[in-house]
This record gives C-alpha cells, structure tokens and sequence, in this order.
C-alpha cells in the first residue's frame, strides 16, 4: 500500500465532490481535514505538484498524528 498526502479538489457540490487530486480511475481510501487529503492506495501515484509520498513509516505517523488519526487505524487501510 502506498501512501500520499495531496491536495482536495472539486467545489463541494453534489456534481462536483471535494476529493483527492488522484487520476481517474485510481483506487483509493482516505481521510480529509479540509485542507488535504491523506490516502492509501495500491498505485504508485506519479509526481504532482502538492503530492507527497509519505515515506518512510515516521512521516505516515507524524501525517496521522497532524490530522488527529489513529496510526494504527490507517494501517488497516485496503483498497
């Protein structure tokens, strides 16, 4: 599984949804504090501007820990 925070798109609308800046078509589970988005997802995402690749395991933990969720909880995270 890998693991990225990204930036939110979309206006909020039901037609256009806040999620992740992802391509279309990329599996993906996650948790939003409304300014980004912290995902776990099968796919090696490419490079984008706003998207990181939190590795190695301290920088998952410290990006839970910034968004008040369990580490271990987005361990159990499958797509």
């Amino acid at each position: 599984m890998q693991y990225y925070t990204l930036p939110l798109i979309g206006t909020g609308t039901e037609a256009d949804p806040y999620r992740p800046d992802v391509p279309d078509g990329t599996s993906w589970v996650g948790n939003t504090d409304g300014t980004d988005c912290l995902i776990a997802t099968p796919t090696d995402l490419p490079i984008a501007p706003g998207r990181t690749k939190q590795l190695p395991e301290q920088d998952l933990e410290n990006a839970c820990n910034a968004r008040g969720i369990e580490y271990n909880d987005v361990l159990t995270w499958h797509v």
